[in-house]
């Protein structure tokens, strides 16, 4: 129990930092708006919308709806590589899944809970968590190959300022090695490799090396059927692409006139420099570099920061969604098992 609660203790701290850090760049983005226009910041941020409270709305709306999409989109992806492996599963348990991993994702500490949550989900169906387990990280493993390939594009056009020519280095590396992931565990003699790795290491832990072997052996499934890979990575670059135009749809009723191409620029390496674990959910990190890399281009400070705020706020009503999710899930009924696995899990 004492291990337990240190445990719990020690991720409580690391969330509290999380969150200081988030309030500390959230504050640092407020001061650069402040600092740079000429009108105090409560009619700096109402001069930065030029529309009627209407209109606004509408393209609120229309962004928001963009992430929904994203959302089924990703469903999708999710449920074809599941039948690649051999799990049938219906199309709305896995989206009422996603649903909740959005709502953990976005306002709880680490990026992992929702994928935790929905090997955990889809397990009832599967017979087993080990094999979904596989299926998901493959899915998390080629949207960040799908991330990397676009921010790797965008990044030479990104304007950084001359102290974030390091972080830039930094971030082309990161997206490097994530183009290289999926390789890693879909390539056959890799698959292979790692499966002789588990047997060999996994030895004192049984339960956790046979675990960790029907995981390898359900990407291992997949790895079987290339069109089923590349249909899965098409759909990631449209769940990385989609948010990219909801951002631009967010833009329309500020007073944000910089050209269009800027935002697949800027905002795929904010994606990027958001998944480094200083924050939660990317807030703070999110709002500080919008403010200055749309700055760099010509956007309103307080404009750049508004975009940043809405953006956030049509996220959290989908983690909301994701709550309303989780509590309608845990009063339904149990499922009844009814997905089926293949022979190679």
């Amino acid at each position: 129990m004492t291990g337990r609660r240190a445990r719990r203790t020690a991720t409580w701290i690391r969330y509290g930092v999380r969150l200081a850090i988030a309030g500390a760049l959230v504050a640092a983005a407020f001061r650069l708006v402040v600092s740079q226009e000429q009108q105090g910041l409560a009619e700096s941020l109402r001069a930065a919308w030029t529309t009627s409270v209407p209109e606004a709305l509408f393209w609120m709306t229309l962004a928001w709806a963009l992430l929904g999409v994203a959302l089924v989109v990703g469903t999708f992806r999710f449920r074809m590589l599941l039948l690649g492996a051999g799990f049938e599963i219906e199309w709305r348990t896995l989206l009422g899944a996603n649903l909740v991993a959005t709502f953990l994702n976005t306002l709880l500490p680490g990026a992992v809970l929702g994928d935790v949550y929905r090997v955990w989900d889809t397990r009832r169906d599967a017979g087993s968590g080990a094999g979904p387990a596989g299926v998901v990280i493959l899915e998390r493993l080629l949207g960040l190959a799908a991330l990397g390939s676009i921010a790797l594009l965008a990044l030479p056009a990104v304007p950084l300022a001359a102290q974030d020519v390091r972080l830039a280095w930094l971030l082309a590396g990161l997206s490097s090695v994530f183009c290289l992931l999926p390789a890693l565990v879909l390539h056959p003699g890799a698959n292979a490799r790692l499966r002789a790795l588990l047997r060999r290491f996994g030895r004192p832990w049984p339960f956790a090396a046979t675990a960790a072997e029907r995981a390898v052996a359900a990407v291992a499934a997949v790895s079987e059927r290339p069109a089923v890979i590349l249909r899965a990575f098409a759909l990631s670059l449209a769940v990385q692409a989609l948010p990219v135009v909801a951002v631009m749809l967010l833009a329309v009723p500020l007073d944000a006139s910089v050209a269009w191409y800027w935002f697949p620029i800027v905002i795929p390496f904010v994606a990027l420099v958001s998944m480094l674990p200083v924050s939660v959910g990317g807030t703070g990190v999110r709002e500080y570099f919008y403010v200055t890399l749309f700055g760099a281009v010509g956007m309103s400070s307080a404009a750049a920061l508004v975009l940043s705020l809405t953006n956030l706020a049509i996220s959290i009503v989908w983690a909301l969604i994701g709550v309303a999710a989780l509590v309608l899930r845990r009063r339904g009924a149990p499922r009844a098992s009814h997905g089926r696995e293949s022979s190679a899990a």
